[in-house]
């Protein structure tokens, strides 16, 4: 809080507080910050419009702020992201979301853009809170898993040798 004092526009300080007051389940000051970002997303976003990663930001602060039907229209507005980073971040908000379909679908695009955290692809897949192993056991999520066990072999075999 005290670095927006000194630089009260500084997106990444918006965001990280948010995703913070999110981890401490501290919903008023979430609600508070992510109200207080969107503004400065949205000025950004109209100088930017194709920087991918503040894009899927400015979503995830609408659902923050408890605007789940903002969050779905700009949430669908993301399908021409080509950043893995990116991608996986959208695929963690349409899980907030609870549009599990969509959530794989763009876990699999970040995998196939380049995205190789393993840890997060295990825990992505294995998620209960935001519901992702519901889809446990369909052809997609299994095909997925065995995508994300190939990629941990692959990463343990260059690690290793």
């Amino acid at each position: 809080e005290e670095s927006l004092k000194l630089e009260p526009d500084r997106l990444a300080a918006l965001i990280n507080l948010v995703l913070v007051a999110n981890g401490a389940t501290e919903e008023a000051k979430q609600k508070q910050w992510a109200l207080a970002a969107i503004p400065k997303y949205e000025k950004h976003l109209k100088l930017f419009p194709d920087d991918e990663n503040k894009r899927v930001n400015h979503a995830l602060l609408l659902h923050f702020a408890g605007c789940d039907e903002d969050a779905r229209a700009a949430a669908r507005k993301l399908d021409d992201l080509r950043d893995g980073f990116s991608l996986y971040n959208t695929a963690c908000l349409h899980c907030m979301l609870k549009d599990f379909a969509s959530g794989l679908a763009a876990f699999r695009k970040a995998i196939e853009a380049g995205f190789r955290d393993v840890r997060s692809l295990k825990s992505f897949l294995e998620e209960e809170d935001d519901g992702i192993a519901s889809l446990k056991g369909t052809p997609e999520w299994e095909a997925t898993r065995e995508l994300v066990e190939k990629l941990e072999h692959e990463s343990a075999e260059t690690n290793n040798g």
